[in-house]
C-alpha cells in the first residue's frame, strides 16, 4: 500500500464503509468473532460503532473487503476515507509460539523440537499475525527451532 491510499472509502447511498483487508489480514480473521468494530471517517464527528454486514472479507475484483453500515446519525458523504478497527475474540494463557517457527495451513502445521530432525504435528488456534495459538501437540516448556526447518527448505 503506497502513502495516501485510503484504507477504506465510502461507497454507496446507502452509506457503507468499504474496509480493504490484505490476505494476511484475511487469515487471521478465518475462523474469529468480531468483538467490536468502530469506525472514524476523516473530517466527520467521532468514532462510531460500525455493524459489519458479513464478518467473512469478501473478494471483489482481486481485492478482499469488508463492509459496514455507517449510522444515519453519522456525517458522511460518498468519497470519505477513514479508518476501520475491529476487535476480535482473545485467549489468555494458551501456548503460542511465534508464526515462523510452525510450518503449516491454519488449522494443522508441524513444528521442530530443539534438537530433532523430524517434525512434530501440532493442531493450531487463533493468531495475531506475530503468534499462533498451539491447540495440541506441545506442553508447555517445550523448546522448538525458531525459524522452522520446512520454511527454510521451501524457500531454497
Amino acid at each position: 500500500m503506497t502513502e495516501g491510499t485510503p484504507l477504506v472509502t465510502v461507497t454507496d447511498a446507502a452509506m457503507t464503509l468499504r474496509a480493504v483487508v490484505s490476505p494476511a489480514q484475511v487469515l487471521r480473521l478465518a475462523g474469529r468473532t468480531p468483538i467490536e468494530v468502530n469506525a472514524q471517517l476523516d473530517g466527520s464527528s467521532g468514532p462510531f460503532g460500525c455493524d459489519l454486514r458479513d464478518p467473512r472479507p469478501t473478494d471483489a475484483d482481486g481485492e478482499y473487503s469488508l463492509l459496514c453500515a455507517i449510522p444515519e446519525d453519522v456525517p458522511a458523504v460518498v468519497g470519505l476515507s477513514g479508518l476501520v478497527a475491529i476487535r476480535l475474540d482473545e485467549r489468555a494463557d494458551v501456548l503460542a509460539l511465534p508464526i515462523e517457527a510452525v510450518a503449516g495451513t491454519v488449522t494443522h502445521g508441524s513444528v521442530y523440537p530443539e534438537g530433532s530432525e523430524r517434525p512434530t504435528p501440532v493442531e493450531l488456534g487463533i493468531t495475531d499475525g506475530a503468534y499462533v495459538e498451539i491447540v495440541s501437540g506441545l506442553a508447555d516448556g517445550d523448546v522448538v527451532r525458531i525459524p522452522s526447518p520446512s520454511l527454510l527448505r521451501q524457500q531454497q
